[in-house]
């Protein structure tokens, strides 16, 4: 139904797993599966879609240094995320993907 073969997302730097999971549900055609686990990652993804793309490095590199990855700073034209984003990003992490999006199957956490 949806023509979905494959997918690409910077959110596989940050949870590989996340990213596996919407890819096995894509390919094995569990259109119901892959509209749950997308949406699950929606708020992250509409994050870096931001002010025409501006902080969409930003989160990434953000949620790889919470991890402990040192990514780097951020190069024009992409920015630094702001005090507020910042926040929400922490707070949309912190939440993890059961709670924000409800999915059953994912196993782990931000």
């Amino acid at each position: 139904p949806l023509g979905i073969a494959g997918f690409t997302s910077g959110l596989a730097n940050v949870r590989p797993d996340l990213s596996l999971d919407i890819w096995r549900a894509a390919s094995s055609a569990d259109w119901n599966g892959l509209v749950e686990r997308v949406s699950t990652i929606l708020p992250f993804e509409l994050m870096r879609t931001r002010d025409a793309g501006r902080f969409n490095v930003s989160v990434l590199k953000r949620a790889l240094a919470w991890q402990g990855w040192d990514v780097g700073d951020v190069r024009t034209p992409c920015g630094d995320l702001d005090a507020d984003t910042e926040r929400e990003l922490r707070d949309l992490l912190a939440s993890g993907p059961v709670a924000a999006g409800g999915t059953a199957g994912v196993e782990s956490t931000w």
